[in-house]
């Protein structure tokens, strides 16, 4: 890159990694030989980048969108369209996306379809700054959020028929 990273993604492998940049440049990185195998021009400028747990799909920010690309099938991106910006992102389970945003607000999506699951929980007062997954909790996975208000929250993802649809405060 030519200008700052602002985030990198590595592959649930290790052997690729994904980077974009201030100069709206998307790359894929071979880490097995150091060498960029990919670029792409983003929309817009983006800070949030991730994989999905499986490896078979990556997620970008894009505004108040987050894109949810698909390595097989080469069709058009899964957008989850939020009210407010996205300020990070996290799968909580293979299949569940949360987004946390400037309005404190956590969103539940279905990382394959874009669907919303439920309804968004207020998490905190002020911006969510960060959203982080502990999957060696007993009774299964914690989402952990961070907020620019100082305060850190621990959520439990609570499901009605198998179907993740709301979060459950921990701590």
């Amino acid at each position: 890159h030519r200008q700052a990273i602002e985030s990198l993604a590595v592959h649930p492998s290790g052997r690729l990694a994904l980077s974009i940049c201030k100069e709206k440049k998307l790359r894929l990185w071979n880490l097995l030989t150091g060498r960029c195998n990919y670029t792409s021009t983003l929309p817009e400028a983006s800070r949030i980048l991730l994989w999905s747990p499986a490896g078979d799909a990556y997620v970008v920010s894009a505004g108040k969108t987050l894109r949810v690309h698909a390595l097989a099938g080469g069709g058009e991106p899964v957008q989850l369209r939020h009210d407010s910006f996205p300020l990070a992102a996290a799968y909580a389970s293979r299949s569940v996306l949360a987004s946390g945003c400037d309005d404190g607000l956590i969103h539940l999506w279905d990382g394959a379809t874009g669907a919303r699951l439920g309804s968004p929980t207020r998490a905190h007062a002020a911006r969510l700054k960060a959203l982080v997954v502990v999957g060696l909790a007993a009774g299964g996975p914690l989402l952990v959020s961070a907020s620019s208000d100082g305060s850190v929250r621990v959520w439990r993802l609570a499901s009605v028929k198998g179907k993740a649809v709301k979060l459950a405060p921990v701590l």
